[in-house]
């Protein structure tokens, strides 16, 4: 058994692909990603570096095929054994030459579609419970605003629309507590940082947003229909700790 050990980027997972159907191994290789990796006595590794024209390639096969946008969305999963089914998901639509979707009864496209589900579930679960607060102003009086989350997976690239389209004309920072890392927008373009000072920093105080929010929250309630375990349904214990209206 060959274990092929990319540096755990995206496209060090797209050029580990290549390798492995390069080789031949699709049906047997092991996919990990580097900090994840181990020595396996038994077996052999192929350490594969981020190759721009080979991740290229398979990008490309992907969209051929339309499954570009699933593999990408399972491998924010961030789970060793979804990326190995991500292996045999795509060799099941090269071979059907087209998406494998029907085919859930396959372990390889039931894990590849769950992960998918959640990823994207988890999504909308922080597009509508992310509480920015406000930081201060940049030099030229642009507010800038910061939040905090605690994603499950690795989400913050498909926030990167939701929250530039709403907040396109204020300067802001989504940061990962989780993965150290962060979204920042400063009204003309987006990159992902994992800068100390920006990802270390303690979240700001800021009252005046505070009391906005938990006005809202107790304007919108109504007290005689309080459901409590209804409440936690819809938004679950985890999500809170940086949601403001939740705060004492």
């Amino acid at each position: 058994m060959t274990t092929y050990v990319y540096d755990g980027t995206y496209e060090g997972f797209l050029s580990a692909v290549f390798r492995i159907f390069a080789d031949k191994r699709q049906h047997s290789a092991i996919l990990t990603a580097k900090d994840k990796a181990f020595g396996l006595p038994f077996g052999d590794e192929i350490c594969v570096e981020p190759n721009d024209e080979h991740a290229d390639r398979v990008e490309a096969r992907l969209k051929a095929l339309r499954i570009s946008k699933t593999v990408y969305y399972a491998w924010l999963y961030d789970d060793e054994d979804v990326h190995n089914a991500l292996v045999a998901y795509i060799r099941l639509a090269i071979e059907q030459n087209g998406k494998p979707d029907g085919m859930r009864y396959d372990p390889a496209v039931h894990a590849v579609l769950t992960a998918v589900r959640r990823v994207l579930k988890e999504v909308e679960r922080f597009q509508q419970f992310t509480r920015f607060v406000k930081a201060g102003q940049t030099g030229q009086g642009v507010s800038v605003y910061v939040a905090d989350i605690e994603p499950a997976y690795d989400i913050l690239p498909l926030l990167i629309g939701f929250f530039t389209g709403r907040l396109g004309d204020q300067c802001f920072i989504l940061r990962d507590t989780v993965r150290k890392y962060s979204l920042v927008w400063d009204t003309n373009d987006w990159h992902l940082s994992a800068l100390p000072e920006i990802n270390d920093a303690p979240l700001p105080k800021d009252g005046e947003f505070e009391a906005l929010w938990k006005k809202y929250f107790e304007n919108i309630a109504i007290p005689w229909r309080k459901n409590p375990k209804l409440q936690q349904h819809f938004v679950p214990l985890r999500y809170r700790r940086y949601m403001t209206e939740f705060q004492d």
